[in-house]
């Protein structure tokens, strides 16, 4: 007698099944064609399902302005057939209201300047307070100004990320330090904006107590990065901003050189790397714009004794001088990553110069806007590289106004054809555009890689 299997199976392992499809990240887009909303438009059997488990439904990611993601809701909430002019909040009540007393993870993110999050969302967020376990904000100043009032605790709050997209930064950041003073259980802070800096000394009285082992930070002299490392013991990766005081400011005193324990540190300076000693880094994320920035490199490398596994070099142009300065770390590690970064070969831009072989890289990373034949010159980089194992051309629109809604090349025939030669001696290989993706089908998504502040980089001490 033939069975049924969806009707079978028992309701433990639909959950199992079902929550395997929501996306790796653990950020869940309230859209009809990705789950759980997908699953819930099978059949009334599978809605019953997805109703029913709760944590399908304790996370959720708006960007705004949005788009269709958040239409073709009615079929589950049964919504009536009149639009709704913003069905955000409705939706965000139905949509934790599914999920019991889960801890929430919740992202709201304004892709532009002028751009704000609906009239009652950030009221509704923070009556859920006590539930936040993961909190991601991108959003202006006046949306961030209605959090201004909360006082915690914050008992399940363990990761916090918080930007705004002001053009123009305001003089006071209406930022409760009570969401990190008052969170015991955090493990990730980034707020990359220069105010933090000013309450990062609210920890020191228990500061080695926090379990705080990612930090994001911003500061304006090298004392205070220094005691970054002084205040939190357990950090493991740590991103560093500097940014610089007003005319006549003052840059601080020569911090004493301290010893520590971070396995990933991402730099946008490197005189940072001058008064530090990390024996435990594997993975060093930097900004260098001249020779003695390479060789501060080494000579930090060198005098920590740290096995290097990972280098990312991001905005920048560098030159022979400089690639040759930095050859003793560069031909060493197995991981390369090239974040609009570009190597001038006099006047000519290419992506990875052919100057050194570097005979240990087996992983290439590369993220640029189209200039040139951008796929021959990324084919001429991989040329001779037989220790190449897995490399991946992500090509992003340019950053420059004018230049932005230039429409990206698609690679052509002969590019692919080449492409599935190097794919066939055993060279994984991926290409990518907003819009297009090599091979077909294939996915670039990877376990909490989603970086909030910029979704075209992934986080830096992630695997990819």
């Amino acid at each position: 007698m033939a069975t049924n299997l969806e009707t079978e199976l028992p309701f433990e392992l639909h959950a199992k099944i079902f929550l395997s499809c929501l996306p790796l990240d653990g950020r869940v887009r309230p859209s009809s064609t990705e789950a759980p909303l997908v699953l819930a438009q099978v059949c009334r059997h599978w809605r019953a399902i997805v109703l029913a488990i709760p944590q399908l439904w304790n996370s959720i990611f708006f960007e705004f302005p949005r788009g269709s993601q958040y239409e073709g809701l009615s079929f589950l909430f049964g919504y009536e057939t009149a639009p709704v002019v913003d069905p955000t909040i409705a939706l965000v009540k139905l949509w934790f209201s599914r999920c019991e007393r889960y801890p929430l993870s919740i992202t709201l993110r304004c892709r532009q300047a002028g751009v704000r999050v609906p009239d009652g969302l950030m009221e509704l967020l923070k009556n859920t307070v006590n539930r936040w376990r993961r909190l991601e904000l991108v959003v202006p100043t006046s949306d961030l100004a209605e959090l201004g009032d909360v006082s915690g605790p914050f008992p399940s709050l363990q990761s916090l990320a918080i930007d705004i997209t002001d053009d123009d930064w305001p003089l006071n950041l209406p930022l409760p330090r009570t969401l990190y003073t008052r969170s015991p259980h955090l493990a990730s802070l980034r707020i990359p904006i220069p105010w933090i800096n000013s309450g990062l000394y609210p920890f020191t009285t228990d500061a080695e107590s926090m379990p705080l082992r990612t930090l994001e930070v911003a500061v304006h002299d090298l004392v205070l990065a220094v005691v970054v490392l002084d205040l939190f013991p357990h950090l493991h990766n740590l991103i560093l901003h500097k940014f610089y005081p007003s005319v006549g400011g003052s840059y601080g005193p020569s911090p004493v050189p301290t010893t520590g324990y971070l396995t990933c540190l991402v730099l946008d300076h490197f005189d940072f790397l001058n008064h530090i000693t990390l024996p435990a880094l594997v993975h060093l994320g930097i900004c260098i714009w001249s020779v003695e920035g390479s060789r501060a490199i080494v000579s930090f490398v060198q005098r920590s004794k740290c096995t290097l596994t990972r280098l990312t070099l991001r905005d920048a142009y560098i030159g022979r001088d400089m690639w040759s300065a930095l050859l003793p770390v560069a031909e060493t590690v197995p991981s390369l990553e090239l974040f609009s970064t570009a190597f001038l070969d006099g006047n000519q831009r290419i992506l990875l110069p052919q100057w050194h072989v570097l005979p240990h890289l087996q992983r290439l990373f590369i993220i640029t806007h189209a200039f040139g034949d951008i796929y021959g010159i990324f084919l001429q980089a991989l040329e001779g590289r037989c220790a190449l194992i897995r490399v991946r051309l992500k090509v992003v629109p340019d950053a420059h106004p004018q230049r932005s809604l230039d429409p990206i090349p698609l690679p052509g025939n002969d590019v692919l054809a080449r492409l599935r030669d190097l794919t066939a001696e055993d060279m994984h290989l991926t290409v990518e555009t907003p819009t297009y993706r090599w091979p077909e089908g294939s996915s670039t998504e990877i376990d909490g890689s989603y970086n909030i502040f910029n979704p075209e980089e992934s986080l830096a001490f992630f695997d990819w």
